[in-house]
């Protein structure tokens, strides 16, 4: 409950700091959406005013074009996923990545229409977040949490390929000397 309170107040500081005429606040928190589950990740397109994605446990992407006042679904790919992570490329700010739970990365390069899957498979992972590089946005990276892939993802290709990296302070645990949590 109380991860799932501070999940949602977190939702509702970002959207009224990011919309263009912020909800009136004198007289409390103004719940904002999107309907259905917390709100896991969320981002704003710079570009953009008022346009914000958020990532949703069970219910994939949603998007709002006037800052949070309405929702619709942008990722009819990923309904009933649980998305954890979202980025936005800085250079071009129509293409989003979205990591989910144990459904790998996808990325759209419509401003969420059409979503491609770009990491899956081999590499199927619970990802935790995503960071576009901002001096070269072909350098994608995704935080992973499941099993063998755990660690750091990397993609220098915009997420056309992925290869694994090493969390620093984890090479001991990879080479079985211990020294980390697992």
């Amino acid at each position: 409950m109380t991860v799932q309170i501070h999940r949602c107040a977190v939702a509702m500081i970002a959207v009224a700091a990011l919309s263009p005429t912020p909800p009136a606040l004198a007289s409390g928190w103004t719940a904002l959406g999107p309907p259905g589950g917390d709100v896991m990740a969320l981002v704003a397109d710079r570009s953009a005013p008022g346009t914000l994605y958020a990532g949703v446990w069970g219910g994939g992407v949603w998007k709002s074009i006037d800052g949070g006042a309405n929702w619709a679904v942008a990722s009819t790919a990923m309904r009933g996923w649980s998305v954890h992570a979202l980025a936005i490329d800085p250079a071009r700010p129509r293409t989003l990545y979205a990591g989910t739970f144990d459904n790998g990365v996808w990325k759209t390069v419509d401003g969420g229409a059409t979503w491609t899957k770009v990491m899956g498979a081999a590499r199927q992972a619970s990802i935790l977040r995503i960071v576009v590089d901002p001096t070269n946005p072909q350098n994608v990276f995704a935080a992973t949490d499941t099993g063998p892939n755990d660690g750091v993802q990397r993609s220098a290709d915009g997420g056309a390929t992925w290869t694994a990296g090493v969390v620093p302070g984890d090479e001991a645990d990879r080479a079985g000397g211990g020294g980390g949590d697992g």
